[in-house]
């Protein structure tokens, strides 16, 4: 399985938008993005769901390369970040990786996008 890299899109209003493209079964986790210095950040998740896919989006406080053990992250109305539609949701916690993980389905193609506005930044 491979590792899917992020591209970084400035934006016109110097917001910043991470993308995740194409995660499937067999690439199913994207790579980790440091990002806890942004208190503000929001995910998209869209595409092909197949049957049964699933994409979490996880976060973890470990050090930058190592990310054995994350957790689904949860969205401001306290739900997991667990999608199985297309779906945009604001992320509730602020850990030092974040990334999306495939967790479950077979033939899904989805994308993932984190948006994160200008100006938000954290302590």
């Amino acid at each position: 399985m491979a590792t899917i890299n992020y591209t970084i899109q400035r934006n016109d209003d110097d917001s910043l938008t991470f993308t995740w493209a194409n995660l499937t079964p067999t690439d199913n986790d994207g790579q980790p993005l440091a990002l806890s210095r942004f208190v503000e950040k929001t995910v998209h998740v869209y595409g092909n769901f197949g049957t049964g896919g699933t994409m979490q989006i996880q976060g973890s406080n470990e050090a930058p390369g190592a990310f054995a053990n994350g957790v689904t992250l949860d969205g401001v109305n306290d739900a997991a970040l667990s999608f199985t539609a297309a779906g945009i949701e604001t992320v509730k916690e602020s850990p030092h990786q974040i990334r999306p993980f495939g967790s479950a389905g077979t033939g899904y193609s989805l994308t993932v996008k984190l948006h994160v506005p200008r100006g938000n930044k954290g302590l």
